[in-house]
């Protein structure tokens, strides 16, 4: 089994820090090597997802800013490119990014309803691979 290198340190001032942000980057890395759960995500919004972050880290001491920080992140990641363009060009503009957001959503929602689509006609698909 692959497994990944151990996140370098960058000065941390305690172990404890260490571990969250490590937890947190762990996390990151599997909502980002699955698209469906990052859809999802998205979709459900930060409300939720800050709710449910706090859950899956259960332990590490993060802040509700660095959750919302993450699901920005997160939707970013779900918009089209030329959404994300848009959105670069004021990076910190937090009222520029739920404006495209909002434009971008039905995109986002259509993107995890043909993953949806797929799944299923892969499981009943006499053709598909397991």
């Amino acid at each position: 089994m692959f497994h990944l290198p151990e996140i370098p340190n960058v000065g941390y001032a305690t172990n404890r820090a260490k571990e969250t942000t490590d937890a947190i980057m762990f996390f990151m890395r599997g909502v980002e090597r699955d698209r469906v759960k990052l859809l999802d995500i998205v979709i459900h919004g930060v409300e939720r997802f800050v709710k449910i972050g706090r859950a899956e880290l259960r332990g590490a001491e993060i802040d509700e800013d660095v959750l919302r920080s993450v699901w920005r992140y997160f939707a970013l990641q779900a918009m089209r490119t030329d959404y994300q363009q848009d959105v670069m060009r004021r990076p910190h503009d937090l009222f520029h990014f739920n404006n495209v957001l909002k434009r971008a959503m039905p995109d986002i929602e259509r993107q995890a309803q043909a993953l949806e689509e797929d799944a299923i006609r892969k499981k009943w698909s006499p053709y598909a691979s397991a």
